[in-house]
């Protein structure tokens, strides 16, 4: 999903927001493009430092950004709003470091569009539907054109893009395994039938019948020009 931001990010500095491990600072550096990295986690900006001790990144809150007003050109934040639990006090803070013009482009999903092959459907389902409420705005995707418009952005524009997978390792500890845990937590499930869920996807894969599939959001909006 990095690449699908990209190509909305204008010249001059910006941010990546919930950098992580730093992986999109670095890559937009390569392409010549200023970027710094900011995420709330201590220990994944320590993280981030080793991996490219070149780059610049800092430990800050989505909502408290350490830069002056109007002082950067683009925003970006990749699979960090369905974390927030006031994502217009994001994107306000978003509009604030931007320049007249500046870009936010924010790339989520919305768990609700969650495709998982399995011979059970209705666990399934139940099990989606869990970890859609597990996850703090597990419809993030479908709201972000309306919250950017809310926090006063302007030309708002979104796209789609399905992500398909018949890999189950790669989605396993991203996806599968927590929807799992969601629904015992929530009672939908006993961990027996869990357990038998995830051993039915396990069978799907080695008969290459297993797919997952899920809708990505990219959605950018405009800071208005200043007078």
């Amino acid at each position: 999903m990095r690449e699908l931001s990209y190509r909305h990010i204008p010249g001059g500095p910006g941010v990546d927001v919930g950098c992580g491990l730093g992986r999109a600072v670095a890559d937009l550096t390569d392409r010549g493009v200023p970027a710094c990295g900011v995420d709330r986690s201590q220990l994944l900006v320590e993280a981030a430092h080793q991996r490219y001790p070149s780059q610049r990144f800092s430990a800050a809150d989505a909502a408290a950004l350490p830069f002056a007003d109007g002082t950067l050109q683009w925003y970006r934040a990749e699979r960090v709003y369905q974390h927030l639990l006031d994502p217009v006090a994001a994107l306000t803070e978003a509009k604030r470091v931007l320049a007249g013009g500046g870009k936010v482009i924010v790339v989520d999903l919305d768990y609700e569009s969650l495709i998982i092959t399995s011979t059970d459907p209705h666990t399934t389902r139940r099990l989606i539907d869990a970890l859609v409420e597990d996850v703090p705005y597990g419809r993030i995707g479908r709201h972000l054109p309306g919250l950017m418009a809310e926090a006063g952005l302007t030309d708002v524009t979104f796209s789609l893009r399905p992500m398909e997978y018949t890999d189950l390792d790669v989605m396993r500890e991203a996806l599968v395994e927590p929807a799992a845990a969601a629904g015992i937590a929530a009672g939908l499930v006993t961990t027996a039938q869990a357990e038998a869920w995830l051993a039915d996807l396990d069978d799907l894969v080695r008969t290459n019948r297993f797919m997952l599939a899920y809708m990505a959001f990219v959605v950018v909006g405009s800071v208005p020009l200043r007078p």
